[in-house]
């Protein structure tokens, strides 16, 4: 119980001390810093007993567990979109509430999430670019944007026009049909394809 108390009076003084020394990033609880060890040391001790893949949160092996049952208990009333972890929630309700309590402290650029959760962001001034084509080698920040740039690769085309059938692999494509065929009038029949 004391421990309890002790952390509870430390958080609203401020205190903070469990300091890593690698990166002397500071810390209120144990466990947090051992958590943040894991950033530097590449463990993760919470394995996937189902497939293997190993994670540094219990907190992400429990939405990885999630994935294969489709379980998603945060329902977001503004539109219906379903998510497997309260952060990924959290995040999201931050697009309809216009919400960006972070700073980046490079460029001062307000985000909805931490610069160093929101990876792609801080990638941007690093000019690291981790995900690469294996068809081409063309390099991306992003693994999203990697995935679409893949479409030019591939005969998906997820991206239809109703009125005269042709298909394209981007949306900016088809927007450009649209333009180009419509003067700019994208309610003329265009429509995207779901598979």
């Amino acid at each position: 119980m004391k421990s309890h108390l002790t952390v509870y009076q430390t958080s609203h003084t401020e205190e903070k001390p469990y300091q890593y020394l690698e990166c002397a990033k500071s810390f209120i609880r144990r466990g947090h810093l051992l958590a943040h060890q894991t950033i530097h040391t590449g463990e993760t001790p919470h394995q996937c007993l189902e497939c293997g893949k190993g994670f540094r949160r219990k907190g992400s092996l429990t939405s990885h567990q999630r994935i294969p049952k489709r379980e998603k208990p945060y329902q977001c009333l503004e539109c219906g979109r379903g998510f497997i972890d309260r952060r990924h929630f959290t995040v999201h309700q931050r697009i309809h509430t216009g919400e960006k309590p972070y700073q980046c402290s490079e460029c001062g650029k307000k985000l909805t999430q931490s610069a160093h959760s929101c990876g792609s962001h801080h990638r941007i001034h690093t000019g690291e670019k981790p995900y690469q084509c294996l068809e081409c080698g063309k390099r991306f920040i992003e693994k999203a944007k990697l995935m679409i740039h893949q479409r030019i690769h591939s005969e998906v085309k997820l991206f239809q026009c109703q009125e005269y059938g042709k298909s394209f692999s981007h949306r900016a494509r088809l927007a450009s049909h649209q333009r180009t065929h419509f003067g700019g009038n994208y309610s003329s029949g265009c429509i995207q394809i779901y598979f």
